[in-house]
């Protein structure tokens, strides 16, 4: 397994180490936020708040453009449901209730994604 960090020992008046994050894991590192941005928010054990925490690792802009792939793919899962929801029309209250919840989930996502578009866009 290769070592997270580079231990540089540094002798001079007294013997000490400086522990720097080696460029592969700095490129890990950066992989976390990009991955977990660009994933809806709320997707089953989503690290969307945490990445959105560490955007600033990311290059410029790329936050923004991850959110708003984001953004699309929350889109074409709202159509998914809204098929499936015609599909299904009338077959049971329950399957109802199952898509009201579905789709209210995606637009708390939806207006999530768009506050955060606001906010990188400062």
């Amino acid at each position: 397994m290769t070592s997270i960090v580079e231990v540089r020992p540094i002798t001079g008046d007294r013997q000490r180490r400086v522990y720097a994050i080696t460029p592969k894991s700095r490129r890990r590192l950066q992989d976390l936020p990009r991955k977990a941005l660009a994933a809806p928010p709320h997707a089953t054990r989503s690290d969307f708040a945490l990445a959105l925490r560490w955007h600033a690792l990311l290059e410029s802009g790329e936050a923004r453009e991850l959110v708003a792939a984001s953004s699309r793919a929350l889109e074409g899962r709202r159509a998914e449901i809204a098929a499936g929801r015609e599909a299904k029309a009338g077959l049971s209250p329950l399957a109802d209730v199952l898509f009201e919840n579905a789709e209210a989930h995606l637009a708390a996502d939806a207006k999530l994604l768009e506050d955060i578009q606001r906010l990188l866009d400062r």
